[in-house]
Order: structure tokens, then C-alpha cells, then sequence
């Protein structure tokens, strides 16, 4: 019994560990889990929005996050959104219209990088209470996870999310350790 459960959790180790080939480094032209410093800055003002290769819009009163601008898909909704941890990429998301945006962007991804590890279908209810169906895909790597939403916060509107996953798990800690932290103070 005792070696059936052990190869049991050498088996689910291994899964959760397993290598994906094509688990990205970078996302168009982004390092996940480079340094906020290296990311070009963009040209001040609107002629950010008009940028030909990424480049870094810093919010001026977080630093946590940001827009990136010259993203080379021409079909997204304005520019991306880039988080920081400890002054490094955690986080990448752009959004598309819920039409054939949301398909080709599918396309792209499964193209580049396999086809998704999982896909589930979930409920989501519109503000007027309608519930609709929302395809889910999940591609996972010992360092990346890709998250794409078919709707992502609005019924129009569909989001792909990298997520560097070292630095996801940090924030987690560090979370929970704030929390115990503030929890002791009442």
C-alpha cells in the first residue's frame, strides 16, 4: 500500500511539474520576471498610444502597475496592463473584443503555445442578471501560467493574462503575512 501511494505522489509531483515546451520567457517582447527597468519608457503624453514597439506607461501614483503601449497585435482594446512585484513583471494582460477577436486570439495562442493544458466552460451573469457561458483556457509551467477569459469582467470583452508564477507566490505570501500581521493588531 505503501508503494502505491508513493508512486501516487511521484506521479502528481511529476505532473505539477511537468515541463511544457513552449512555456514562454517573455511576452511580445516583455521579459515575465524581468526588472521594471528594463521595459522602455514610452514617449510622454498621447504619442504613447501611438508607439511602434513596447514600451512603459508608469502610473504616477502606483508603481505596482502600468499600461504597455506598441503591443505588436493591432486588434486590443487600448494598451496592456503590466504589474510589478518588487519592481519585476508578475503580471501581462491585454484585452480584445468578445467577437472574432476573441477567437483569434485563441488562435494565436494555441499556435505559439500548444494547446491549452485545461479549458472549462463557466456562468457569468450580466448586470441585467442574464447568464451566459464563458470559455476558459489555462496553459501551465513551472514558471508561467496563461490565463485566457472569453469574458473577462464584461460580457463584450475577453482578456489573456501571463502570469509569472515565482512572483504570483510571493504576493501570495507576502499577502498572508500582512494579514496575520493586521489580524494581530485587533
Amino acid at each position: 500500500m505503501r508503494t502505491f501511494i508513493a508512486a501516487g505522489l511521484l506521479v502528481i509531483s511529476t505532473l505539477a511539474n511537468a515541463q511544457w515546451a513552449q512555456e514562454p520567457a517573455s511576452v511580445m517582447g516583455i521579459e515575465l520576471g524581468g526588472r521594471r527597468d528594463a521595459i522602455p519608457r514610452c514617449p510622454p503624453g498621447d504619442a504613447a498610444r501611438q508607439a511602434r514597439t513596447p514600451c512603459l506607461k508608469a502610473d504616477s501614483a502606483d508603481r505596482s502597475i502600468g499600461t504597455l503601449w506598441g503591443l505588436p497585435l493591432n486588434f486590443l482594446l487600448g494598451g496592456g496592463r503590466v504589474s510589478f512585484i518588487d519592481g519585476r513583471v508578475q503580471l501581462i494582460a491585454i484585452a480584445v473584443d468578445r467577437d472574432d477577436s476573441y477567437r483569434r486570439l485563441k488562435a494565436i495562442l494555441v499556435e505559439r503555445y500548444g494547446e491549452p493544458h485545461e479549458v472549462e466552460v463557466k456562468s457569468v451573469v450580466t448586470n441585467g442578471g442574464a447568464v451566459l457561458d464563458s470559455e476558459e483556457s489555462m496553459w501551465r509551467g513551472p514558471k508561467v501560467l496563461i490565463l485566457l477569459s472569453e469574458r473577462a469582467g464584461y460580457t463584450d470583452q475577453s482578456r489573456v493574462a501571463f502570469s509569472y508564477r515565482p512572483l504570483g507566490q510571493k504576493k501570495i505570501e507576502d499577502d498572508a503575512k500582512r494579514d496575520r500581521s493586521d489580524a494581530s493588531k485587533l
